[in-house]
């Protein structure tokens, strides 16, 4: 450790992600520790995510799945997907209003449910006025087990010209459990003049639903 804290060092780095998150608990290991499952401090925090397993009907899971999980989907070809080199962000974006959601098939009952669970997310940092959201935006990934993605604050438009976060964001795993390594939220927030300190990862699971703050 010390020598690879030298490179870091020397590099121009002056952080890194915890030894938890570089290298993580399997789900079995988490679910067999000794460990208490929930460690109780002073300062009580309120964990941004929600996390739901069989969230959506077997026959909209399984639309989802034949439309995304194949390597030669037509939806990769078209966009000309790949991996190395990474082909450049795209995305949908659409209306919530119910003949859009209609139309859109298992794809508009997955945002209807994203909708009736997120009034489970807790409130604290919120304004109180309530919001009501107009519209969403869906885009996938298909990548090896050991091809991660790069720590990010959610935006529209990737943030250029105004920084406009969403008022929820989901992830939808469509994959067996066991491939790929789990998503990392933490209470980071744009704007923080120091590190985030406490995180919490999300195990990948077919249908198995994060919706976060």
């Amino acid at each position: 450790p010390k020598e690879v804290f030298r490179l870091l060092r020397g590099g121009g780095y002056v952080a890194r992600l915890s030894q938890d998150v570089l290298r993580y608990k399997l789900p079995s290991d988490v679910i067999n520790s000794d460990q208490p499952k929930v460690q109780h401090s002073t300062t009580a925090l309120a964990c941004p995510c929600r996390l739901y397993d069989d969230a959506l009907p077997k026959e909209d899971l399984n639309v989802l799945i034949n439309a995304l999980c194949p390597e030669d989907s037509s939806y990769w070809k078209d966009h000309s997907y790949s991996v190395y080199p990474p082909t450049p962000y795209f995305s949908y974006a659409f209306d919530l209003k119910d003949d859009t959601l209609k139309k859109l098939g298992a794809l508009g009952k997955y945002v209807q449910t994203i909708q009736r669970l997120s009034s489970n997310l807790p409130s604290k940092g919120r304004e109180s006025k309530k919001r009501i959201p107009q519209y969403a935006e869906v885009w996938a990934h298909h990548r090896p087990h050991c091809s991660g993605h790069q720590l990010h604050f959610d935006s529209d438009n990737e943030g250029r010209g105004e920084v406009k976060h969403p008022l929820v964001s989901s992830i939808l795993y469509l994959s067996e459990e066991g491939c790929g390594g789990p998503s990392l939220m933490t209470d980071q927030r744009l704007g923080d003049t120091e590190l985030a300190q406490n995180g919490w990862l999300a195990y990948p699971k077919r249908n198995r639903l994060v919706v976060f703050d």
